[in-house]
Parts: structure tokens; C-alpha cells; sequence
């Protein structure tokens, strides 16, 4: 009996961690894609675009192109408003050399990410829960209670894969 509970319970939480973003929608590719968020208030996405200078090099002044698609408006492309970019979705960053930036979300400043590129390809890596990995995607997980001032969240999912290629799928409880 006790067994049969905590396999239950095991499947329970391998599910809606799994599941979280059943029927999203896809942000349309890129080919300077780095990654996109989501969360569950609505589908509306926020996009991260590698800026590239040249097929070589990522823009030193302006590393990153962010913009969203709003879904619950049929799905059009905007750019992010200044209390979007402000408060919640834009970054800051710093050069560490050439085509390697370091940055951070600012609304969540502690978390470090990073933008390289290797064969033309732009790419972010990201480490959580120890493990360091690239990055595709994150859920945000929002309290029923969050309003946009005021936002808390219960977790993040980050999906991308590991250095072997392996889907990977990290969750972390702020």
C-alpha cells in the first residue's frame, strides 16, 4: 500500500513536471535562436535572438535581439515594452572576450547565462542544479497570486540538452 502511495506520487510529479508546457506554441525558428520563455498565465512568448554583426561574430554593443509573440492577440510579433525590458525580461551583460558574453535576466540577476557562438551558431549555456547545459527554452511556473508588478513564481523549468546532445530538462525552485 505504501508503495503503491509513493509510485503515485512519484508518476504525479514526473507528469506535470513533464507536461508543463502541453499546448504551447512554438515561437516560428530562427536561425540565431537562442531561446524562448513561457509561463502559465497565458502563451504569450518571449523570444532571445543571437545579434550578429557578421556569420562570425555576435554584435559587441547589442548581443541579443529580445521580442515577443502574443499569442492571445492571433499571434503577432512586438517588440518588449520598457517596463517588460525593466522590470522582468531584459538583460544585462558584460563581455568576457570576443563572441562570449555573460548575462543575467533582470528579473532574476543571480542566475548567470551564456551567449557563445562555435561553428557560426550562436548558443546559451546555462548551469542548474549543477548541471551545465544549453539552453532552449524555460517555463515560469507564477503564483496564483502574482500580479505583473509584483510576480513570484513556485519554479522555473529549463529545457535544453547536455553536452552529449541528450534532452534535458532542469527544474528549480527560486
Amino acid at each position: 500500500m505504501i508503495l503503491r502511495f509513493y509510485l503515485s506520487a512519484i508518476i504525479s510529479c514526473i507528469a506535470s513536471f513533464s507536461m508543463a508546457q502541453e499546448g504551447y506554441p512554438v515561437p516560428p525558428d530562427s536561425s540565431t535562436r537562442l531561446f524562448y520563455i513561457q509561463h502559465n498565465n497565458n502563451h504569450n512568448t518571449f523570444v532571445y535572438d543571437a545579434n550578429m554583426a557578421s556569420a562570425t561574430h555576435i554584435h559587441e554593443e547589442d548581443p541579443i535581439d529580445i521580442y515577443r509573440y502574443i499569442y492571445t492577440a492571433g499571434g503577432i510579433k512586438e517588440d518588449l515594452t520598457k517596463m517588460q525590458l525593466r522590470m522582468a525580461y531584459g538583460i544585462r551583460f558584460k563581455k568576457i572576450t570576443s563572441n562570449h558574453f555573460e548575462f543575467s535576466l533582470v528579473a532574476y540577476p543571480s542566475q548567470k547565462f551564456h551567449l557563445k557562438i562555435k561553428d557560426k551558431v550562436p548558443y546559451v549555456t546555462i548551469t542548474v542544479n549543477k548541471k551545465t547545459f544549453t539552453l532552449s527554452r524555460m517555463f515560469l511556473q507564477q503564483k496564483e497570486n502574482s500580479t505583473f508588478l509584483s510576480t513570484k513564481l513556485d519554479y522555473i523549468i529549463f529545457y535544453g540538452k547536455d553536452r552529449h546532445g541528450k534532452a534535458i530538462q532542469e527544474k528549480f525552485i527560486p
